[in-house]
C-alpha cells in the first residue's frame, strides 16, 4: 500500500476553544505594569502532562508552549494562501520536475544550546517524518533518505512531483536538533528540557503552571518587551472572562455564546475579542456509502435549506458562514468563482425541488420514502462540543420546518463519536472539516490515495469517503505545482469548487477561525483580523512566535 501523502489535521481551534459559559464578570481592573515582561496565558487543563516531545512519547498529549520552542522551515501567511514566508529556511525550490525538494538554510541560527542548525537537522526530521525509502512507491513515499549536500542546504527525495508538501512541512512539522534526538528514543523520550531554535526556553514545570523565558540569543530579535509566559490551566469560561477582567490573564483562545455582551461591553477599554479567519471551514459530513446519502440529490437538498447564517448568529462567538465550497469567502475571495463567492445562503424552494426530482416523498413520520423504502435519518454530534450541541438542534429544527423532514439529534460521548465516525460507521455527522492554508491543504483529503475503507481505522479527512474523479485529478494535479503559482492552481481549485457544489458531499457550517479573549491592560499589539501576516495564537507553530514577539506593554 502507497504511503500517504502528509497532511495535517483538519483545523478545529475554535470548537476546541469554545467553552460552556458559566457566570462571568468582565469588569474589572485598570493598566498594569508590564515591566515585568510577563504575559499569563490560559490553555487546556486541568493538569499538564510532563512531555515536551512534539512527535509523541506521551498519550496525555504534550504540556502547552511547545511551539514557543520549536520553528518550521515556513509559516504560511494567512491572507494570501499559497504564500511563504520564510523562517528557518531562506528559500528553497524543486528539482528532477518536483521529486526533490531542496531547502537553503537560513545562516547563524543556533540552537538554545549554543549549537548552530545545520541541514544536518532538516536530513534529521524529515527522515523520521517521511518514513522509510526505498525503490518501490507502492511501499516507500520518500525514494531514498534525505541529504545534506552542504551546511546550509538539504535535499528531500520523493517518488513523484511533490511540490506541495512544503506547506504540510511548515505547518505540522518543525525541525528537531540531530545531535539531542539521534541517540534518544522519540516514541519514549519526554523531552525533560527541549532545545529549539525558537525565542523561549523552558524555565520551570509544574502540572498546573508551565514558564518559558526569551532566550538572548534567538535569531529574530528579543521581540518588544515579553521576558516571560506563563501558561496556566483554563478553567469554564466566566472564570477566565473574570480572570482577564482583573488582570490576572492577558489572554485566551477561546469563545463562548455572550461573549460580547458578558465581557467585552463591560469594559470596551480593556476587554477585546478578537476572530482571526482560517481559509477553511467546520462541516457537517455525509457518508457518500449509506443510502440515502449515496444520492447526491439528498445532500444538496439538506445543505441547500439550512439558514447557517441563523446559526452563526445564535452561537455569537464570531464565526462566519462559508461558501459551499467550504472556504472561507474573504481569505479565498481572489480565486472563488462568481458563483461561489458569497456566503452559502438557504435556497428551500430549490432544497425540496431535488428531493421531488429525485423521486423522494416525506411520509407523516417525517421520515425520506423513496421506492418503497424509508430512511429513518440522525445527526450524530460530539456531546463534547458546545457549539455543536448548539447548532445540532438549531439545524435539525430547521429541517423540519423548511422540509417537513424529522432529523434525530442525536448527542454522543466524545470517545465513542470520535471512534465511530472515523471507521465509517455513521450516516450524518458534525466531524471533519476543511483545512486552512491552500487549496492543496484543504482539499487534498478527497485524494484518491486518501480515500478507505468502511472500517479503516486510519484516516486523513474524508471521512465521509467521497469518491469523486474530478478531486482524484485534481489533487494529483496540485502535487505538481508550485504552492504560489496561483495562475496554475486557480484553474484546478476552480474545478474542484464546481464538484463540490454539485456533488455536496458536506455541509460548510462555519468558517475556521482562531478567537482570542484579550486584556489591554496590560499587553497590546493583537493585530486587526485578516491584516496580519501570522494568526494570533499560543500554541500553533510559527505564529505563537509572532504572536509574543509582536505584544508590546500597553502603558
Amino acid at each position: 500500500m502507497r504511503k500517504r501523502r502528509l497532511t495535517g489535521k483538519v483545523a478545529v481551534t475554535m470548537m476546541a476553544a469554545a467553552l460552556v459559559l458559566s457566570g462571568c464578570s468582565g469588569g474589572g481592573a485598570g493598566k498594569k505594569d508590564a515591566s515585568d515582561g510577563i504575559v499569563t496565558v490560559a490553555a487546556a487543563g486541568p493538569v499538564y502532562p510532563e512531555n515536551f516531545n512534539w512527535y509523541g512519547a506521551n498519550e496525555a498529549g504534550t504540556a502547552p508552549g511547545l511551539a514557543l520552542v520549536y520553528e518550521s522551515p515556513f509559516i504560511l501567511d494567512p491572507t494570501d494562501p499559497g504564500k511563504l514566508v520564510p523562517r528557518l529556511a531562506e528559500s528553497f525550490e524543486m528539482e528532477d520536475d518536483g521529486n526533490t525538494m531542496v531547502f537553503h538554510l537560513r545562516e547563524g541560527v543556533m540552537w538554545s544550546d549554543g549549537v548552530e542548525m545545520t541541514a544536518d537537522d532538516f536530513v534529521y526530521t524529515y527522515g523520521f517524518v517521511n518514513g522509510d525509502a526505498c525503490d518501490d512507491p507502492d511501499k516507500c513515499w520518500a525514494s531514498k533518505p534525505p541529504e545534506a549536500t552542504d551546511k546550509y542546504t538539504a535535499k528531500i527525495y520523493f517518488h513523484s512531483p511533490e511540490f506541495q508538501q512544503i506547506a504540510n512541512y511548515s505547518m505540522y512539522y518543525p525541525i528537531y536538533p540531530a545531535h539531542i534526538w539521534e541517540e534518544r528514543d522519540r516514541k519514549t523520550d519526554i523531552n525533560e528540557e527541549p532545545v529549539g531554535t525558537g525565542p523561549f526556553t523552558l524555565k520551570n514545570f509544574q502540572p498546573q503552571q508551565m514558564v518559558y523565558e526569551i532566550r538572548d540569543d534567538y535569531w529574530g530579535g528579543k521581540g518588544n518587551g515579553v521576558k516571560e509566559v506563563r501558561f496556566i490551566p483554563m478553567g469554564p469560561i466566566g472564570g477566565v472572562q473574570a480572570q482577564l477582567g482583573r488582570g490576572e490573564l492577558d489572554f485566551v483562545e477561546a469563545a463562548a455564546p455572550g461573549v460580547m455582551q458578558d465581557f467585552v461591553q463591560k469594559d470596551e477599554e480593556n476587554n477585546h475579542f478578537s476572530v482571526y479567519p482560517g481559509g477553511g471551514s467546520q462541516i457537517i459530513t455525509f457518508n457518500t456509502t449509506i443510502a440515502p446519502f449515496d444520492d447526491a440529490a439528498v445532500r444538496r437538498a439538506l445543505r441547500d435549506s439550512l439558514d447557517l447564517q441563523a446559526g452563526a448568529d445564535l452561537a455569537g462567538v464570531g464565526f462566519t458562514v462559508p461558501s459551499v465550497v467550504g472556504l472561507d469567502t474573504v481569505v479565498y475571495k481572489n480565486t472563488l468563482l462568481p458563483e461561489f463567492a458569497e456566503p452559502l445562503v438557504a435556497d428551500v424552494d430549490g432544497a425540496k425541488k431535488e428531493l421531488e426530482d429525485a423521486g423522494y416523498t416525506i411520509d407523516a413520520e417525517g421520515n425520506l420514502e423513496k421506492d418503497g423504502k424509508t430512511y429513518p435519518l440522525e445527526l450524530r454530534i460530539d456531546n463534547g462540543n458546545a457549539i455543536w450541541m448548539q447548532l445540532g438542534q438549531v439545524f435539525a429544527d430547521q429541517w423540519k420546518k423548511n422540509l417537513g423532514l424529522t432529523v434525530g439529534w442525536m448527542p454522543t460521548p466524545t470517545q465513542v463519536f470520535n471512534k465511530e465516525s472515523t471507521l465509517g460507521n455513521y450516516a450524518m455527522f458534525a466531524s471533519g472539516g476543511i483545512s486552512n492554508g491552500n487549496y492543496y491543504q484543504a482539499y487534498a483529503q478527497f485524494s484518491k490515495s486518501n480515500l478507505k475503507e468502511i472500517g479503516d481505522d486510519v484516516i486523513y479527512g474524508n471521512y465521509g469517503r467521497w469518491a469523486n474523479e474530478t478531486m482524484f485529478t485534481d489533487t494529483k494535479a496540485l502535487s505538481s505545482i508550485k504552492v504560489d503559482d496561483l495562475d496554475s492552481v486557480t484553474p484546478l481549485a476552480q474545478e474542484m469548487q464546481k464538484a463540490i457544489a454539485e456533488e455536496a458531499p458536506f455541509i460548510p457550517a462555519m468558517t475556521n477561525t482562531t478567537p482570542i479573549l484579550w486584556s489591554s491592560r496590560k499587553w497590546t499589539g493583537f493585530p486587526e483580523p485578516g491584516t496580519a501576516k501570522y494568526i494570533p495564537s499560543a500554541t500553533n507553530l510559527n505564529n505563537a512566535i509572532d504572536t509574543f514577539m509582536m505584544l508590546e506593554p500597553a502603558s
